[in-house]
């Protein structure tokens, strides 16, 4: 059970000009997977295979280890921002974001080593993951939109829209581990690649720009996005490598074959056949992954 609320303000001291603010808690409560599944999975290290066990946090082998029951995820979330409009066919909004979850459920990295294999050899696992309320983070950022319409001779329409996000994540406590584990574990549940993938593996600034042009039944649509430089991180520094910043083009032609009823659209994703660089040699595991595995920059793949 928990208890939540929000308070929002909006003041509006001119037609053309907003103001607005939000202060709220939040929750989120352990889904099915962190609480019940689990399975047993070849993982390589150093290109040897290891079996590591995932171990749900109703089993024995998380008793063992002393992981407690999963509670929810809390959030505070504070916002506040402007929306301008100094013409009909112009508006600007600027906002900015914080955002503190604390007891964050997490899958650990691979515990292993002597200690480990006292307390869960009974149940025939030697490698284990588990999921636990193990770290509070922090986000906060900035959204910039700006949309303008204008008209082309008496009865075409261009329509502009832009929107920029700059966003920062961030580990704000040390990390919590299991009752029956000794504090340097710590690393193994929340390492080094763990903490960069959460703070440095999603691009720090998005831009997204579409122009659509309307003439009568036709349309034609044109987006580019801009994701920015990511890290892809491993727990060793050295073979840490960057993805540089990339652009996406996106078309969509559209014609209305009966009005108001019936649209033909015929569109293109990544129309440029833009790809992410590729993997250092070395990194791709023989060459199985010539991309990176990274979620940030995924529509290029």
């Amino acid at each position: 059970e928990t208890v939540n609320g929000k308070l929002a303000v909006r003041f509006q001291p001119q037609e053309e000009l907003i103001f607005r603010g939000a202060a709220s808690t939040g929750f989120r409560a352990p889904n099915l997977a962190p609480r019940y599944f689990s399975k047993v999975s070849t993982t390589f290290i150093d290109n040897v295979p290891f079996e590591v066990g995932l171990f749900n946090n109703e089993s024995n082998v998380a008793n063992a280890l002393g992981v407690p029951a999963l509670e929810e995820e809390t959030s505070f979330n504070l916002s506040g921002g402007m929306a301008v409009s100094p013409s009909d066919n112009f508006t600007f909004t600027a906002d900015v974001f914080f955002v503190d979850i604390n007891d964050r459920i997490i899958l650990s990295g691979n515990l292993a080593g002597e200690e480990i294999e006292n307390l869960v050899s009974q149940f025939g696992a030697q490698r284990v993951q588990v999921f636990s309320n193990a770290i509070d983070t922090r986000t906060w950022g900035i959204d910039l939109t700006a949309s303008y319409r204008t008209l082309i001779g008496d009865d075409a329409t261009l329509l502009l829209k832009g929107a920029f996000n700059e966003s920062r994540n961030r580990l704000v406590s040390d990390v919590r581990t299991p009752a029956a584990l000794s504090q340097g574990f710590g690393e193994s549940i929340f390492g080094r690649e763990a903490r960069l993938e959460l703070e440095k593996e999603r691009p720090e600034n998005t831009l997204n720009l579409t122009s659509t042009y309307e003439k009568g039944p036709f349309s034609l649509t044109l987006g580019a996005t801009r994701y920015g430089e990511v890290l892809v991180p491993d727990d060793t520094p050295e073979e840490d490598f960057r993805l540089s910043e990339e652009w996406i083009v996106d078309m969509v032609v559209g014609y209305e074959v009966v009005d108001d009823y019936v649209t033909l659209t015929v569109g293109a994703r990544n129309l440029l056949d833009n790809f992410p660089d590729p993997t250092p040699p070395g990194e791709n595991f023989l060459g199985i992954f010539p991309f990176s595995l990274s979620l940030s920059q995924g529509r290029l793949h």
